[in-house]
């Protein structure tokens, strides 16, 4: 059958629209920033019910889970390092004190930073909603597991309250700092952990050894302060280091060592946003 084609003044698939002669194209419509803020705010809170619905919907306590297994992990490795461990504490007078307030910040990087990787695979078909995009999937993620890691911590403290240890940071402003740096330098690394894990696959293997090595290297389960010279300025480059010692000064009144830089740490931090988002 010998179809008419397309009238000479149609627009084409690929041709911009255009309107009644005679009369100025309509201007692009403005983007409203802060619409879209909200828009994004919704689609964030949205993201994170699913996330704690589905992600812990296999046990029969579901989300508390999440809480409890950080909680078990600082428990556990507080009494056994207290119990096998003799000699007094670095800082302060509480070796127990001591090694959370190294565990606690140094979960919340490790937690985050690692668990963004398996965001976006774990979660394709939401990229097919129009108002999801790639980046709301990983913060998401990123502010879940900080949300998990400062309940746990504030239930952790609490218990060992109770006991009767004096757990009350001097300074909670420092240690807040402290913590809000790291998670911001995690959720940096995690965007760029994502990026990467794209192209090699294996990635995720790669970073968690890498994790292990920082574990021992972060001074969760000592201090710099007994190291010598040429040691701690090395010991001092890594700003996850820096990070828990800065946590540690708001715990303990007149403990402020002077290889803490805070501007090195929340130079890390933003730096590895900035190339994250990029």
């Amino acid at each position: 059958i010998d179809r008419p084609g397309p009238h000479p003044d149609a627009p084409s698939a690929w041709a911009a629209p255009r309107f009644v002669a005679g009369i100025a194209p309509r201007p692009p419509r403005r983007t409203d920033f802060w619409a879209g803020l909200a828009t994004q705010g919704r689609v964030i809170s949205a993201l994170l019910r699913r996330e704690a619905l589905t992600r812990y919907s296999h046990t029969r306590i579901g989300y508390l889970w999440a809480v409890l297994e950080p909680i078990a992990h600082l428990l556990t490795l507080g009494v056994l390092f207290r119990i096998f461990t003799q000699g007094p504490p670095p800082v302060g007078d509480s070796l127990f004190l001591f090694y959370l307030t190294g565990l606690i910040p140094f979960l919340v990087f490790w937690q985050v930073s690692q668990d963004m990787i398996a965001s976006l695979p774990s979660a394709t078909f939401l990229l097919q909603l129009p108002t999801v995009h790639p980046l709301d999937i990983a913060l998401t993620r990123s502010i879940l597991y900080f949300g998990t890691q400062l309940a746990s911590a504030v239930v952790v403290f609490g218990i060992v309250g109770i006991m009767g240890l004096d757990v009350l940071p001097s300074n909670f402003l420092e240690s807040a700092a402290a913590l809000l740096t790291l998670w911001g330098m995690a959720t940096g690394i995690g965007l760029i952990n994502v990026v990467i894990s794209v192209f090699v696959r294996s990635w995720e293997t790669f970073f968690a050894a890498f994790n292990r090595l920082l574990y021992f290297a972060s001074g969760i389960y000592y201090s710099p302060i007994r190291m010598p010279p040429e040691i701690r300025d090395i010991l001092t480059l890594n700003p996850i280091l820096q990070g828990i010692e800065w946590f540690r000064i708001g715990f303990y009144d007149r403990y402020d060592p002077p290889w803490v830089d805070r501007v090195y740490l929340v130079v890390c931090a933003l730096s590895t946003l900035l190339l994250g988002l990029a």
